[in-house]
């Protein structure tokens, strides 16, 4: 019978069964690894899970074993391999057929239904993973596709984000613009509103001055009528003044005349006289 041993994670040494330990989680460990174990560990818990133990906690184990040959057990293995295994069961088939060809020492039988089922797992799997070798290609290939097309989409979203940012530049300088309009309208409108008012106190001035301009036409007016009567005047004393300068002149005419005259007479009595 094959001498069946188990693996201790504490010690990764192979071991016999009568000197394993199970503790009450299910896991097992090799007696003297687990006793050095607990007795260095005030709080121990399960190499494995971590689950807390306690020193008695640890049971031998004892198994009720029949021998079934390895070549059995490979045979009915590949028997039930079909399109639908899983991979990694395929991969491990040839390393359990080795291992099941050194068990098979003499058993000839054995050997040939070990032979007769490895060429039928050749003929079943074989084509199967001809099929999967032609997929894998194509998934190669789609995969080389998809890079491709996954390059292109990453080149494509980086052209879309730099398009996404010079959009970002764009509003945000579109808004720093409106700002600035907003604040030359507000200022032009105060600037209107103060011309508004510049040309209302203006315009009423205009008024007051035409109010005043006419005020002084109409006083203008009324002067010269004034000033014309005014040279009416000046000029009836002028005229005047010309009548009594050509009066004065015909007196002063008619006084040297006398004049003459009395000078005439006056040799003529002297004469008279003496």
């Amino acid at each position: 019978m094959d001498q069946f041993v188990f693996h201790c994670s504490i010690c990764l040494k192979e071991n016999a069964v009568p000197l394993m330990r199970s503790l009450m989680c299910g896991h097992s460990f090799c007696a003297p690894c687990l006793h050095e174990y607990m007795t260095a560990t005030s709080r121990p818990t399960c190499p494995e899970c971590r689950e807390r133990i306690k020193r008695g906690d640890e049971r031998r184990i004892f198994l009720n074993m029949s021998y079934v040959p390895r070549a059995t057990t490979v045979i009915s293995g590949l028997a039930q391999m079909d399109a639908n295994a899983r991979l990694v069961s395929v991969a491990k088939a040839g390393k359990k057929i080795a291992q099941a060809t050194k068990d098979l020492r003499c058993d000839q039988d054995l050997a040939e239904a070990l032979l007769r089922a490895v060429e039928d797992f050749k003929e079943r799997i074989a084509p199967t993973f001809a099929e999967l070798d032609v997929k894998r290609r194509e998934i190669q290939k789609m995969s080389r596709d998809h890079e491709v097309a996954l390059q292109a989409a990453k080149t494509r979203l980086l052209e879309v984000e730099l398009e996404r940012d010079q959009a970002l530049t764009c509003a945000q300088q579109a808004i720093t613009n409106k700002s600035e309009y907003e604040e030359s309208m507000s200022s032009l409108r105060s600037d209107n509103m103060a011309l508004t008012e510049r040309n209302s106190s203006l315009e009423a001035k205009d008024a007051r001055q035409k109010m005043t301009i006419q005020a002084l036409g109409t006083d203008m007016k009324a002067k010269d009528a004034q000033i014309e009567q005014y040279r009416q005047t000046i000029t009836e004393q002028k005229n005047r003044i010309h009548r009594y300068k050509a009066r004065i002149e015909e007196l002063k005419i008619q006084q040297n005349a006398r004049v003459y005259e009395k000078s005439v007479v006056l040799p003529d009595e002297v004469d008279k006289l003496f």
